[in-house]
């Protein structure tokens, strides 16, 4: 007779083990590896196993009717219908995931107060973290007080279950999935699952991320199967989450005289045109190794902006000390803000500002052209609403926007150099 043997997987990652472990060796979180039965032993398939006939046969593409679009509920918070792309969908499973104290709980729960003041329908928030009291206090501190919202403490699979099929309701919010557990399911915990085993099978998940040092807060798409991938900004208060329906003036320092250093320039976050203010400070090091600090930005390609920016302009880096960085903890991995990066680097080495109305839009190389971006027309739209005036762009890019004309002076720039001469003159032109 086979000998069979136990097996071990994490309830974060899924991850499997031949024997168990305090911490998961794949995704290192603590006290998630249980223990699952043993599988009943079968024999092998063979490969002239008979096929079996499919209950659907496959269909051509073209035969298949898609019908009308999903109808969507508003959830009554529009940077959060934004993220689902529209709204949500009849059935939708959704997986919020961020670090600990984002503010994920106070976000749902005002999610929850709004579904049920608009639908007039139950609303279930479950919590397997805190208990109903302790959730009580934090809706009466942001608000969400509709009597329409229910709140319940469990942990239990079947009782969550009991809860749901109790009555009809509009929405069911669990807080969290890591904390429900059956007593049907194999192991030590008997944890359901976790948020990495759930992101294959949930139809939408969002990411809800900030620096931990100020108020803000992303809320990121990264799967949705109804929409396309979005970003939303939030500011962390005392009432709540609130909206920040014009993200672009968070990152951004507001300023009536241009100092040397700085730079806009438009990234993209999902479908969204964001501005966004690179920061550069140049000092002389005392130390035989300069040193290189990056914040809000990839340091990998600012290293290397740092040395095209040495070598196409002459600015002996190599012997000082460079800080970048982004506003507001803002964080920027778009290659389009390369320009903006660059002209910051030389405002700050040759102390001359970056004229206020100025925005630099395009991706360096590292022979020191300035080359094409996509999303071209939504980023000049972006700063042209803003009130930007000059706008240091790509070669070709006035064919690109196909016919639209900005109000704003679009100057084309080939290389560096250009981009140089064309800052120079802007800045001339704002002295007068």
């Amino acid at each position: 007779m086979a000998r069979t043997s136990s097996s071990y997987r994490c309830s974060a990652c899924g991850s499997t083990s031949a024997k168990w472990y305090g911490r998961c060796p794949k995704c290192g979180e603590f006290s998630t590896i249980t223990e699952q039965a043993p599988a009943a032993g079968t024999a092998g398939l063979r490969a002239t196993a008979k096929a079996s006939t499919p209950a659907r046969p496959a269909r051509r593409v073209t035969d298949v009717v898609t019908g009308e679009p999903a109808r969507r509920m508003s959830t009554g918070i529009g940077e959060f219908d934004r993220v689902l792309g529209g709204g949500l969908v009849a059935g939708q499973v959704c997986l919020c995931s961020g670090p600990p104290g984002s503010g994920k709980s106070t976000l749902l729960l005002a999610v929850a107060d709004s579904v049920a003041e608009r639908t007039g329908r139950p609303v279930l928030y479950v919590s397997g973290e805190e208990s109903v009291e302790q959730i009580g206090v934090r809706a009466h501190r942001i608000g969400a007080e509709s009597p329409n919202l229910l709140l319940a403490d469990d942990t239990e699979l079947s009782a969550v279950l009991g809860h749901v099929q109790a009555q009809p309701v509009a929405l069911v919010i669990i807080d969290s999935v890591q904390t429900i557990a059956s007593t049907e399911v194999d192991g030590r915990a008997g944890a359901v699952a976790g948020p990495r085993a759930l992101e294959h099978i949930v139809d939408t998940t969002l990411s809800l991320d900030g620096d931990k040092h100020t108020s803000l807060r992303l809320l990121r798409t990264v799967k949705n199967r109804f929409g396309s991938l979005e970003v939303a900004a939030f500011e962390q208060t005392d009432a709540g989450m609130r909206e920040v329906v014009d993200p672009s003036s968070l990152f951004r320092e507001q300023r009536d005289v241009p100092v040397p250093g700085t730079c806009v320039g438009v990234t993209i976050e999902g479908q969204r045109a964001l501005t966004a203010e690179i920061q550069s400070l140049i000092t002389t090091s005392n130390s035989p190794n300069p040193r290189r600090a990056v914040s809000g930005l990839d340091s990998a390609r600012s290293a290397m902006l740092i040395a095209v920016c040495d070598r196409q302009v002459k600015l002996r880096l190599w012997e000082k000390d460079v800080f970048l960085a982004t506003v507001a903890g803002m964080r920027v991995s778009d290659p389009a803000t390369d320009l903006a990066v660059c002209l910051a680097l030389i405002s700050a080495a040759e102390e001359q500002p970056v004229p206020l109305d100025l925005v630099a839009i395009g991706e360096v190389a590292l022979s020191g052209d300035v080359r094409p971006v996509p999303m071209l027309a939504e980023r000049v739209a972006e700063a042209t609403r803003l009130g930007f005036e000059r706008l240091l762009v790509p070669p070709g890019s006035r064919t690109r926007l196909a016919g639209y004309q900005p109000a704003a002076n679009l100057v084309e720039v080939a290389n560096l150099a250009d981009a140089i001469r064309a800052m120079r003159r802007a800045g001339l032109t704002s002295v007068r």
